[in-house]
C-alpha cells in the first residue's frame, strides 16, 4: 500500500508540474483570440469559407478521410483542427486520435506485463494516451 501511495503521489506531482509548465503564454492567448475571431466573427461581418481558407490550412485527403468526416461533427475536434493548422502541422485529427489510442494500448500492455494492478495499468494507458 505504501508503494502504491508513493506512486500516486509522484504521479500527482508530475501532473502538477506539467500542468504548470504548459500554461498558455500571453502570445498563445493572443493568437487564440485572433484565431477565434477568424473562425467565429462577432461584428456581423460575413466570413466566407474562402476567406477562412486564406488563414487556415485546408486538410489534405488521406486514407482516414472517413474518420475525419465523422470527427468534424464535434466542436472540440474543430478547435483542435484550428490549433493544429495554426501550428503549421500536417497531422490530421484521425491520425492524432489513432496515434493516441495506439500509445494508450501500448502503455496498458507494458504495464500489464510488469505489474498486475489494474489501477496502474489504466493510469499508464491514460498517461501514454495523453501524449
Amino acid at each position: 500500500m505504501i508503494l502504491f501511495s508513493a506512486f500516486t503521489g509522484m504521479l500527482l506531482l508530475c501532473f502538477a508540474v506539467m500542468a504548470f509548465c504548459t500554461i498558455s503564454s500571453h502570445n498563445e492567448k493572443v493568437a487564440k483570440r485572433r484565431l477565434a475571431g477568424i473562425i467565429h466573427p462577432k461584428d456581423g461581418a460575413s466570413s466566407s469559407q474562402s476567406s477562412k481558407e486564406l488563414f487556415l490550412s485546408v486538410n489534405p485527403e488521406h486514407k482516414f478521410g472517413w474518420l475525419d468526416s465523422i470527427l468534424r461533427k464535434y466542436k472540440t475536434v474543430r478547435k483542435l483542427e484550428a490549433r493544429v493548422a495554426q501550428a503549421s502541422s500536417t497531422m490530421t485529427m484521425s491520425t492524432l486520435l489513432l496515434f493516441s489510442a495506439g500509445l494508450a494500448i501500448l502503455g496498458f500492455i507494458a504495464a500489464y506485463l510488469c505489474v498486475s494492478i489494474w489501477a496502474i495499468q489504466i493510469l499508464m494507458a491514460c498517461a501514454l494516451g495523453y501524449m
